[in-house]
């Protein structure tokens, strides 16, 4: 159950909350990136994603609560979060530039670099609680009866 603990929605809205104001305000060009399509098309898929992210959240809660071990539903909802977590700060690298990369904390470092460390930590997330590639074989097995492989399934 430590993976629902990596996995919180309310840091991924967060991030994306101060990713969308930082993309109304103009750029080093002049331009304002939250008014071209292409990066308000990123940032509505962002924002859908945050709210499914939350509602797997509140579904292995209840599930939690009714007495049920959601094994399968945290399985998804950490791999889901991190992926979402990295898509975030690569959308943030991606509006910002070279200056995103500025180390969290640095001076000039936008946001005092609040999206390069999203974007540094985003990498680590994919393995605590158990790699994304392994709990797919448990989401497999567990959530769909798939028989298991490699030493254990000859």
């Amino acid at each position: 159950l430590e993976r629902g603990a990596l996995t919180n929605a309310g840091d991924l809205r967060r991030a994306l909350e101060e990713l969308i104001e930082l993309a109304g305000q103009p750029g080093r060009d002049g331009s304002v990136p939250l008014q071209t399509s292409s990066f308000r098309r990123r940032l509505a898929q962002a924002e859908a994603d945050v709210e499914a992210a939350t509602l797997m959240g509140y579904q292995a809660a209840s599930l939690l609560d009714s007495g049920v071990i959601p094994t399968v539903e945290v399985s998804v909802e950490k791999i889901f979060s991190s992926e979402l977590r990295q898509r975030i700060a690569d959308l943030a690298i991606d509006l910002l530039g070279p200056d995103g990369l500025l180390a969290y904390r640095s001076p000039g470092a936008p946001q005092d670099g609040k999206f390069e460390r999203l974007y540094r930590v985003s990498p680590l997330m994919r393995f605590g609680g158990g790699t994304n590639e392994v709990l797919r074989d448990v989401i497999a097995q567990r959530g769909h009866g798939m028989p298991p492989y490699g030493r254990h399934g000859q």
